[in-house]
Formats: structure tokens, C-alpha cells, sequence
């Protein structure tokens, strides 16, 4: 009896080790299921507003507009001037105005004042666009190349983060080398799709990158695309002289995936667009498409409203304004000859 008893209470106490057990695996799995569940839902989160982002961004600085003008200057003939673009006014949602808004002739501000406006963010600097793909998105530069990992344009904590310059480049674009960052995002916002430049059919028909910066319009010329491990110093910003940067030209080209036909040479300033190859393999390895400046475009002036006499009138002395003060002057000799004086 004592052997018997003894075996039912070993067992018993088997089944409840096991029972706990079991349940602790039931708990613990569902605890995980909640958590990539969750992890997961903010993610497709941030990356829906990432879209959203964009489309407002694409609308303050006239993004069809603006695959027009680039389309319009390379097939333009050295004696044509291809048209300028025209910035219509937003709203504080990023909303263009009415028709009649729109129609006008002059422009309203300069784009990239429009968009710090409608993000409340003054770090952003530009716009980036290649036509014949999803990317098109304001560009952002901060203190330091940590920050718009996971903040967007308007500042706000998100996964997808934001197209964001190097940190150490002058926000103008002037060094020979500006480097732009961006996640490779599975939902196609941000850089996802420079992975497909890597196919010689893909970049044959999208050659081109276009900038919208403070003062220019900026299109660049594809030279190189390649896959690179991040121990290649291609985000270098700084050079002693003319050989160090030309090294670093002629070390992209040795490597890209194919001959684009495009050969940069020192005295050019280049533009690299550098993503995540993707997935947990290629966490140390990046995805980079590199561009040549060919030509800058000047971003159009908006035309103020004049009040002759102001401080801006007095300055730029507008032609407006001197006929006003001659139509006066006019007047008042006439009042004098009459006697009305």
C-alpha cells in the first residue's frame, strides 16, 4: 500500500509539474504573440504615416510639376529654357488652394519655406525625387546621424524614420560629397526601391535624381550603383585634395553592378543615396545608388505684394512703384499749374 501510495502521489506530482509546465509555455507563448503582434501593428503604423508624410510633402513642393521640368530639360536643345516650376501656396495640412489659387502666375513661397511651415520643422532642408519610382520625400538634416532614424519630418517618433543629409554636409549641397540616408522600408516608402537599381532594366529608365534645395532645383545623373559592406568609407565628406576624392569616385565605379557610361571626375559634386541591404544577413551591408550634379535650376521667387513707399520698395526700387511716383509727380504739377497747390 505504502508502494502504491507512494506512486499515485509521484504521479500526481508529475502531471501538475507537467500541467505548470504547459501552462507556463500557453502563457509565455501568448505573452509573445501579444508582443510581436503589437510591435508589428506599430510598425505597419509608422509605416502608413510615413506614406502620409510623403504625400503631404509631395504636394508642397509639386511633385508631378516637377517630373515635368526634369523631363522637359533633358530633351530641351541648347538654345530652349525649359519653363520654371511654379510652387502653389498650402495650408497647414499640406493642401494646395483653390484653382484659382493655383492658376496664378507667381508662385508662392519657396517650397522648402512651405514645408518647415506645414511640419513645424525647421531641420528640413530639401526634397528628394526619382521619377518612375515611390521615392519623394522631404529631406531633414540634424545634429547628429542618430536622430531621424526613427523620427519623421515632423519630428515625431516613427519606426520609418526620415530621408535625412549626413550631419557633417553643408544643408546646401555644396560639398563634392553629400550623402542622404533612409530605411529600406517593406511597405515601399523612404529608399526601399533603390534595391531595384541594381537591375540594369530598372535604372536604364530612371537616370536621373532630382533635389529641390533653398535656392536651386538640382538634378544629378546616375553614375554608380552597388552593394558595399559599411567597412567602405563611401560616406566620407571630407578630402585633402583632388586625388582622395577622385580615389573615391573611381573606387564606386570599380564596383557598381554594372557600366552606367557616366565617369565623374574631381571637379564634380556628387550625391549618394545609401540604404540597408535588408533582412538579419545584411545588416552591415548597403544598398547605394551615387549621382553626378549636372545642372542647377534656380528655385523661382515668389512676387510680394508691393505697397509703394515700404522698406522692400525703397530697396529694390520696383518698376511699379516708379511709375506710381511718376504718375504723382505728375498730379502735383498739374495741381501747381492750376493753382490747386
Amino acid at each position: 500500500m505504502d508502494g502504491n501510495k507512494k506512486a499515485k502521489i509521484k504521479s500526481s506530482l508529475l502531471w501538475r509539474i507537467a500541467m505548470a509546465v504547459s501552462l507556463t509555455a500557453v502563457v509565455a507563448f501568448g505573452a509573445a504573440f501579444v508582443f510581436f503582434a503589437v510591435e508589428y501593428y506599430h510598425y505597419w503604423r509608422d509605416g502608413q504615416t510615413a506614406q502620409e508624410n510623403a504625400e503631404i510633402m509631395q504636394v508642397v513642393f509639386s511633385v508631378d510639376d516637377l517630373d515635368d521640368l526634369v523631363s522637359a530639360w533633358l530633351v530641351a536643345s541648347d538654345d530652349e529654357t525649359p519653363p520654371l516650376l511654379s510652387f502653389a501656396p498650402v495650408d497647414a495640412n499640406g493642401q494646395q488652394g483653390s484653382g484659382e489659387q493655383q492658376n496664378r502666375e507667381d508662385s508662392g513661397p519657396p517650397p522648402v519655406q512651405q514645408a518647415r511651415a506645414v511640419s513645424n520643422n525647421p531641420d528640413i532642408i530639401g526634397f528628394i525625387r526619382i521619377a518612375g519610382t515611390r521615392v519623394g520625400d522631404s529631406i531633414v538634416q540634424g545634429r547628429d546621424n542618430d536622430h531621424y532614424l526613427y523620427h519623421d519630418v515632423f519630428n515625431r517618433r516613427n519606426a520609418a524614420g526620415a530621408l535625412f543629409m549626413d550631419y557633417r554636409n553643408r544643408p546646401d549641397f555644396s560639398d563634392r560629397n553629400t550623402i542622404i540616408y533612409g530605411h529600406n522600408m517593406n511597405n515601399g516608402t523612404m529608399f526601399h526601391d533603390l534595391r531595384h537599381f541594381r537591375q540594369f532594366s530598372y535604372f536604364d529608365s530612371r537616370r536621373h535624381i532630382t533635389v529641390i534645395a533653398d535656392e536651386h532645383i538640382l538634378i544629378y545623373e546616375i553614375f554608380a550603383v552597388f552593394t558595399t559592406h559599411i567597412d567602405f568609407d563611401y560616406i566620407r565628406v571630407n578630402f585633402s585634395n583632388d586625388a582622395e576624392f577622385q580615389a573615391l569616385i573611381n573606387e564606386m565605379l570599380r564596383i557598381s553592378h554594372f557600366n552606367t557610361g557616366v565617369r565623374p571626375t574631381y571637379d564634380d559634386r556628387i550625391l549618394v543615396l545609401s540604404t540597408c541591404l535588408g533582412g538579419s544577413a545584411g545588416q552591415d551591408y548597403r544598398i547605394v545608388v551615387a549621382g553626378r550634379l549636372i545642372t542647377p535650376f534656380p528655385v523661382p521667387e515668389p512676387e510680394p505684394d508691393i505697397e509703394c513707399g515700404t522698406e522692400y520698395d525703397i530697396e529694390y526700387n520696383t518698376d511699379e512703384c516708379e511709375e506710381e511716383y511718376v504718375e504723382q509727380d505728375d498730379e502735383y504739377e498739374a495741381g501747381e499749374d492750376d493753382g490747386t497747390q
